[in-house]
């Protein structure tokens, strides 16, 4: 199992690079969004400064899922999975992990750019970026989730489907942040996040799969 799960790994990671340039086109939107935000806007306070730059990478999260499991669908690999015996739990985590090496981890370096721009301070830097990688992993299981009944949608509709499941994750990152500003126990918020997160890495690759044998039941 451990051999195919690599396998799985390095076929999709190798499918993500194929298009290099949609890999950083979600780290371009978060930029270019933020810096309009910044030096186009109204100075608006650094704690919302901060709150806005999370909700700027979990929309430019949702970019690329649209037509997540498409490729494999079409091309007839998923029918292979499934009459190999290998279970498509299996392909789903290789599939999410695979995603989030080559899609999303690039957000953490263009949000650490936005948070230098809108002048947070170092001692804050470490648990913005914490929070915002806990988020990231689990929007991309939500995401995953999400997409593989919705493979034929426009990614807009797929992220406007999206945003009510994600609003728990962006309110506990968002309390988080808040009360490490004001000096408060901000611990709590943040195991609130990793619980949840850790949660729907454990219940989404199931939905997902059930999902999947449902499209794949149709060829």
């Amino acid at each position: 199992m451990l051999t195919r799960f690599t396998y799985l790994c390095k076929r999709n990671l190798i499918l993500q690079w194929r298009h290099k340039a949609n890999l950083f086109l979600p780290a371009l939107f978060l930029l270019l969004a933020g810096f309009f935000i910044l030096y186009l806007g109204n100075n608006p306070p650094l704690l919302l400064n901060m709150q806005i730059g999370l909700i700027l990478m979990m929309l430019a999260m949702l970019l690329p899922l649209g037509g997540l499991y498409q490729h494999d669908i079409d091309t007839g690999f998923l029918q292979i999975m499934r009459q190999s015996g290998t279970p498509l739990l299996i392909y789903v985590y290789a599939k999410i992990i695979a995603f989030i090496i080559a899609q999303q981890l690039a957000l953490l370096p263009a949000l650490l750019i936005y948070a230098m721009m809108a002048g947070v301070p170092l001692n804050m830097l470490g648990l913005y970026l914490l929070t915002a990688a806990i988020m990231l992993c689990g929007i991309s299981f939500i995401g995953a989730m999400l997409s593989a009944p919705l493979q034929t949608a426009p990614s807009g509709l797929l992220a406007l489907l999206l945003l009510p499941l994600l609003m728990p994750l962006a309110i506990f990152a968002a309390s988080a942040i808040d009360h490490h500003f004001f000096g408060l126990n901000y611990q709590p918020h943040l195991l609130l996040l990793t619980g949840f997160s850790l949660l729907k890495a454990v219940l989404c690759p199931f939905i997902t799969q059930k999902f999947l044998q449902i499209a794949t039941a149709r060829w």
